[in-house]
């Protein structure tokens, strides 16, 4: 089970207090969800019910809103980057330091390179 999954099930909103209430614990999801379930109170019923026919009884690691948060900035800071804006601005866009933006692009240096246009000057071969 990947977080993306979950994530598709509830617009953003629901699921940032989805997490903000459960993250960072194992979760048990019963198969029929209930008005007064815990889940149910939290993101309403019909968010908990698609969560409940989801995963149809099993139980799931739920990471923190810090972690799911990190994970949103290095996915806006590579997409940045891929269209060519400088570190200084993808921090000052992100809200974080250059430092972070360079150490997040440098792990993600291949999918950057992959996904980048080609440049609109060419080096000049000389004979």
């Amino acid at each position: 089970m990947k977080l993306e999954d979950l994530e598709s099930i509830m617009d953003e909103a629901v699921f940032v207090a989805f997490l903000g209430h459960f993250g960072g614990r194992r979760l048990y999801v019963p198969k029929n969800m209930g008005a007064d379930h815990p889940i149910s109170l939290v993101i309403g019923l019909e968010a908990a019910t698609a969560l409940s026919d989801y995963l149809q009884g099993e139980s799931v690691d739920l990471p923190t809103l810090d972690r799911y948060n990190r994970r949103i900035k290095r996915r806006k800071i590579l997409e940045l980057r891929k269209k060519g804006v400088s570190f200084d601005m993808i921090a000052w866009e992100i809200g974080c330091s250059r430092r972070f933006v360079i150490q997040i692009c440098a792990d993600g240096r291949e999918e950057i390179e992959a996904e980048r246009p080609e440049p609109k000057f060419r080096q000049l071969e000389l004979f």
